[in-house]
């Protein structure tokens, strides 16, 4: 989870939102894509992976 969080552009936009909001992330849920939004993206993106994934952020506030 961690690397997703400092490593990933979306990852650090997700930690940035999370501080901001005082919360703190717990857990991540990956989910695989919808089709539609993944043919899109492909057309538009056609180097992108096989698969396209949603990243779910769990957060709580900070104690």
């Amino acid at each position: 989870m961690g690397d997703f969080l400092r490593y990933t552009l979306n990852g650090k936009s997700t930690q940035r939102i999370a501080d901001a909001l005082g919360l703190e992330i717990y857990q991540l849920t990956v989910c695989e894509g919808h089709i539609d939004r993944f043919k899109s993206a492909l057309r538009e993106n056609p180097d992108l992976p096989g698969k396209l994934f949603t990243v779910i952020a769990h957060a709580r506030p900070k104690s």
